[in-house]
């Protein structure tokens, strides 16, 4: 009877260490590394992103607006191809600035937030925490899915701030064309009294 009681309390053991050892972080410097890559990626992608001056892109919007209200308003007959042309190109800018501002302001706000999960996660990892700050127990289950859910945050992030860092190049190349045309025509209309019909 001894003898059997002995037996099922080491089975009951060594079940526990089994789906203790199953729950545990399987590989720790893997994870670790596997996080690391995912955070140098991102803040790659930031570090080129954050050099997007908004308040710039703010400033060429409101001059091309003004550029364009002062044509509209000046401007009597109806304009050359020659002149037509480069200006709808100048209006067309206006069509990119409303993702580099306001996309680019979410977009910032989440790649900070993410960094920080990620480098929490990091950090709980390399410590060897078993709880996280709200009590949840750090497995292999647990990071598994906040490296998947976070992983997915991360790669639609660096997609995103790409797209709206090669949109900041597009219109400051678009400007650098055709500001000087709207500009020259602008002070030309200013400068005689318009035409009465």
């Amino acid at each position: 009877m001894k003898n059997n009681l002995s037996r099922l309390g080491l089975i009951a053991l060594v079940s526990t260490i089994i789906v203790f050892s199953c729950n545990e972080v399987q590989d720790r410097p893997a994870r670790e590394k596997e996080l690391a890559a995912l955070i140098d990626s991102l803040e790659a992608g930031y570090s080129t992103f954050s050099k997007v001056d908004t308040d710039q892109l703010r400033s060429i919007s409101d001059t091309i607006e003004a550029h364009l209200n002062d044509i509209q308003r000046l401007y009597v007959g109806e304009q050359k191809r020659e002149l037509a042309e480069p200006l709808s190109k100048y209006r067309s800018i206006l069509k990119l600035l409303p993702d580099v501002s306001v996309r680019g302001i979410k977009v910032r706000d989440e790649c900070q937030i993410t960094l920080k999960q990620l480098t929490d996660l990091r950090d709980a990892i390399a410590s060897g925490a078993t709880v996280d700050a709200l009590g949840n127990k750090i497995d292999e289950a647990y990071v598994a899915k906040a490296l998947k859910n976070e992983g997915d945050v991360a790669r639609i992030l660096i997609t995103e701030m790409k797209q709206i860092t090669d949109r900041a190049v597009q219109v400051h190349e678009q400007y650098a064309l055709y500001f000087p045309v709207a500009s020259h025509l602008v002070d030309s209309l200013r400068s005689v009294p318009p035409i009465k019909k």
